[in-house]
C-alpha cells in the first residue's frame, strides 16, 4: 500500500517537473527567437496635422505609405495589428504653394517623410525603402452651405393602403461643412434607405444620412422621418350634369340631368368629400343635334385627394324643350 501510494506521488512529481521544464525551454527559445533580426514590410497611415486656419483637406495623393524595415523580433511585435500605425505629420513642416483659384497644395517629399518615419516610429532606413516617396495634399476655403435632404424609400403598403400626403422630415434642411470645392455642386444631402414592407399604420423613425466625404461633416449625422399610410375606401357621389352649347337660343333638357361617379379616397378625407367639388358637362353642337345621337358625359373637375374617379354611365339623351 506504501508503494503504490510513493509511485503515484513520484509520477505527479515528474509531471511537474517535465512541465516546468518545457516552459522554460519553450521561453527560452522564443527569447532567443525575438532577438533575431526580421524583414517586414508594413503599412503606415498618414494624419496631417495642423491644417492652415481658415482651410480644410479635399483630397490626398495618398493616404498610406508602405515602408520595408528591418528590426528585431521584439519591435516587429509592435507592428503587429491593422491599425497600428499612425503617423501624424504637420502640415506646418510642408512646402506649401498657393493656386490661383485660392486653394493651396502642401507638398511631402521622400526626404522628410523617411525623417519622419525614423524619429516617430523609431526606424533607420532610406527613402528607397518608403512608398510611394512624395505625397500632395490639396486644401481648400472652410465653407458652409445649406441644402435639402432626400429620402429614398421603398415602402410597400398592405392592399388598401396608400401613403398619405409628402413624408416629412425633421429637420427638412441642413448645414454642411466643408471645403468651398466639395460644397460648390453639393445639391443635397441624401440618407439610407428606408424599407418597409406590408404597412397598414403611420411610422416615425430616425435614419442616418450619407456620408459625402470624409472631409465633409454636418451639423446632424440622423433625421428624424414620419410617414403617414392609411386606409383609402371606394365611395360613391351623385354630381349634377351640366350642359354646354355653342347653338343660340337653345333650350334643351337630359335624361338622366344626373350622374354617379365612383372612386377612391383616403378615409381621414372622406367627410370633406361635397358635390360641387366636382363637375361634369357634355356638349351639344349642330352635328349631334342633327343626328340626335347621345350626349357624352365628361368629368372636367374633381379634387385632388381623389384618385381612380369613374362615372357610372356613358352616355345621356337629350330632349328639345323650345316652344
Amino acid at each position: 500500500m506504501i508503494w503504490k501510494w510513493l509511485l503515484h506521488n513520484l509520477a505527479k512529481m515528474n509531471l511537474k517537473v517535465y512541465f516546468i521544464f518545457l516552459v522554460l525551454t519553450s521561453a527560452l527559445w522564443l527569447m532567443m527567437k525575438l532577438s533575431d533580426n526580421y524583414n517586414r514590410q508594413i503599412e503606415v497611415k498618414l494624419n496631417f496635422v495642423d491644417v492652415p486656419t481658415g482651410f480644410a483637406i479635399y483630397h490626398q495623393s495618398d493616404s498610406f505609405v508602405t515602408i520595408n524595415v528591418s528590426a528585431e523580433g521584439f519591435k516587429m511585435i509592435t507592428l503587429l495589428g491593422d491599425g497600428s500605425n499612425e503617423l501624424p505629420i504637420s502640415i506646418d513642416e510642408l512646402l506649401i504653394s498657393q493656386q490661383t483659384d485660392g486653394r493651396r497644395i502642401a507638398n511631402l517629399n521622400g526626404s522628410l517623410l523617411r525623417s519622419i518615419i525614423n524619429k516617430q516610429l523609431g526606424f533607420n532606413i532610406s527613402e528607397k525603402n518608403i512608398e510611394p516617396e512624395n505625397i500632395s495634399v490639396f486644401m481648400d476655403v472652410v465653407d458652409t452651405v445649406e441644402v435639402p435632404i432626400v429620402v429614398t424609400a421603398d415602402i410597400s403598403p398592405r392592399n388598401g393602403y396608400r401613403i398619405y400626403d409628402d413624408m416629412r422630415l425633421k429637420p427638412e434642411k441642413l448645414k454642411v461643412f466643408g471645403p468651398r470645392i466639395l460644397l460648390d455642386t453639393l445639391a443635397n444631402v441624401a440618407t439610407e434607405r428606408i424599407f418597409a414592407k406590408d404597412v397598414h399604420k403611420s411610422f416615425n423613425q430616425v435614419i442616418p444620412l450619407i456620408s459625402l466625404s470624409k472631409y465633409v461633416d454636418y451639423e446632424l449625422d440622423r433625421i428624424e422621418v414620419a410617414i403617414d399610410i392609411v386606409e383609402y375606401i371606394e365611395s360613391q357621389i351623385e354630381v349634377d350634369i351640366s350642359v354646354k352649347t355653342n347653338i343660340s337660343g337653345l333650350k334643351i333638357g337630359i335624361i338622366p340631368d344626373k350622374v354617379k361617379l365612383n372612386y377612391q379616397v383616403a378615409l381621414p378625407d372622406y367627410p370633406t368629400i361635397k358635390p360641387e367639388m366636382f363637375e361634369v358637362i357634355v356638349e351639344l353642337d349642330s352635328m349631334r343635334l342633327l343626328r340626335h345621337s347621345g350626349l357624352i358625359p365628361v368629368l372636367t373637375k374633381y379634387p385632388p385627394i381623389i384618385t381612380n374617379p369613374r362615372l357610372n354611365i356613358d352616355k345621356v339623351d337629350f330632349i328639345i324643350l323650345n316652344d
